[in-house]
């Protein structure tokens, strides 16, 4: 009986840490996905996804000095663990290794930097090619 139970936390455990996060879906009109960045908080990132038929792109936006900026959820280093990052008061941690990046300073270089993604600001909407999410060489979660 004992080992019973021990078996089926051990399971509910691994399970509950397999789940994938979820986050809000954008749609492009026009290969174009335009993202209302109006409520953006300052330091603050949005996690995303973007969805095309059989993929899933999970990406970030971050508002840091004003300025937009846009990138995978994921790094060269750890992205076929397909964990992520995760936000933790001024932070982006990834999951799969535990390196940290301040959110304020992004553009750096190393093998667990987020990779950018190209977009660009339009009044109060943020636009990315949904080509540019699909080609930029990261393999998609799924």
């Amino acid at each position: 009986m004992y080992k019973a139970i021990t078996s089926i936390l051990i399971l509910f455990a691994l399970l509950s840490c397999a789940k994938k996060d979820q986050y809000p879906i954008v749609t492009q009109s026009d290969g174009k996905i335009k993202i209302d960045v109006s409520d953006l908080k300052e330091g603050v990132p949005k996690f995303l996804s973007y969805k095309e038929k059989d993929k899933t792109i999970n990406f970030i936006i971050i508002k840091t000095g004003g300025k937009i900026s846009s990138y995978f959820d994921a790094c060269l280093k750890c992205y076929k663990k397909k964990q992520g990052y995760k936000y933790d008061d001024g932070w982006l941690l990834c999951k799969a290794c535990g390196i940290r990046y301040p959110v304020e300073s992004l553009e750096g270089v190393g093998s667990c930097y987020p990779i950018p993604i190209e977009g660009r600001l339009e009044g109060n909407l943020y636009i990315i090619k949904s080509e540019t999410l699909l080609s930029e060489g990261v393999p998609p979660s799924k």
